[in-house]
C-alpha cells in the first residue's frame, strides 16, 4: 500500500507547518499551498486522496478553490475539508454549496482531525490510530 497524499491549503505559515507536521508524522505525504489558486493547481497535478483548505486564503479562498476542484472530473469525489476561524452559518452554507465534504471550525482537535480523515478515507478508526501514531 502506498503513502496517502493529503493537500493542505493554508494562508498562515505557522498553521501550515503545524498541520503538515501533524499529518506527516502519521504517515501521510503532504502537499502544501498558501493560496487557493496554487491548491487547485496542485490538486489537478497530483490528485491527493484528501484536501484540507483554509477558508480565508487571499484572492482565491477555500470555497472558491473547492468549487473549482469540484468542476474537475478527476477531483469531483475527492474529500475536501474546509477549515474556518468563524463559525458563521452563512460561511458554512457557502462552503457546503461549493462542494466541501466537511466544514470544521479552527482550531480543530487532533483526535477530531484523525477521526474525520479515517472516516473520509474509509479506514477503520482503530486502524488509523495504530497506523498513524
Amino acid at each position: 500500500m502506498g503513502t496517502t497524499t493529503v493537500l493542505i491549503g493554508e494562508r498562515f505559515k505557522r498553521f501550515l507547518q503545524f498541520e503538515s507536521s501533524f499529518l506527516a508524522h502519521r504517515g501521510f505525504e503532504i502537499l502544501t499551498a498558501s493560496d487557493g489558486t496554487r491548491a487547485v493547481e496542485l490538486a489537478r497535478a497530483r490528485h491527493p486522496r484528501l484536501i484540507l483548505l483554509d477558508l480565508e486564503m487571499g484572492t482565491t479562498d477555500g470555497a472558491t478553490a473547492c468549487a473549482a476542484m469540484r468542476r474537475d472530473p478527476t477531483l469531483a469525489f475527492t474529500p475536501i475539508v474546509i477549515l474556518s476561524e468563524a463559525d458563521a452559518p452563512e460561511e458554512r452554507e457557502r462552503c457546503l454549496k461549493a462542494g466541501c465534504t466537511k466544514f470544521v471550525v479552527k482550531p480543530p482537535k487532533p483526535a477530531e482531525v484523525l477521526g474525520s480523515i479515517a472516516q473520509m478515507l474509509s479506514v477503520p478508526r482503530y486502524t488509523a490510530r495504530r497506523r498513524w501514531k
